[in-house]
């Protein structure tokens, strides 16, 4: 008859709260800081595809004299150029010089910045600069030389 007057031990209702609590700001910190790192890993995947973009851009250029003047003109050497998150819009180009850019879809949600390449032909030899966006959404440009600032304020990173 001794167990019918034993108190059944579990978690108050107090308790309760403070580990939901508990579990709750846990997640509030590390999500943002879990988006942003499967943003990074989104730009990492632009950056690999733009440095094919400008290799292709010098080949071209070698064996034709000229840069592609578009995305499509590249597609033999590079295969199609897509992405999930960035569009590629055809390159502005003149005889010296092609810029490609890559424009995040949606910048916000995905948590990736804007991008940009340039592959510059100079007395007789090939460079090349990439620009990467300063904050998330904002645009960014390379100049018109290799050495020149990114527009924008944006982040030289070769």
């Amino acid at each position: 008859m001794s167990h019918l007057c034993q108190r059944e031990r579990g978690f108050t209702l107090l308790e309760l709260i403070v580990v939901m609590i508990v579990i709750s700001i846990l997640s509030a910190v590390s999500l943002p800081v879990f988006q942003r790192q499967i943003g990074k890993a989104r730009e990492a995947e632009v950056q690999l595809k733009l440095g094919a973009i400008a290799c292709s851009q010098t080949s071209y250029h070698y064996i034709n004299g000229v840069f592609a003047p578009t995305i499509a003109a590249l597609s033999a050497d590079v295969g199609q150029i897509s992405s999930f998150y960035y569009t590629f819009p055809d390159p502005s180009t003149d005889s010296a010089k092609v810029k490609h850019q890559a424009v995040a879809i949606n910048p916000g949600v995905s948590q990736t910045r804007n991008y940009a390449i340039g592959v510059y032909y100079i007395n007789g030899g090939y460079g090349r600069a990439t620009c990467q966006g300063f904050e998330i959404g904002q645009s960014v440009n390379v100049g018109d030389l290799p050495d020149d600032l990114c527009t924008n304020n944006g982040i030289k990173i070769n």
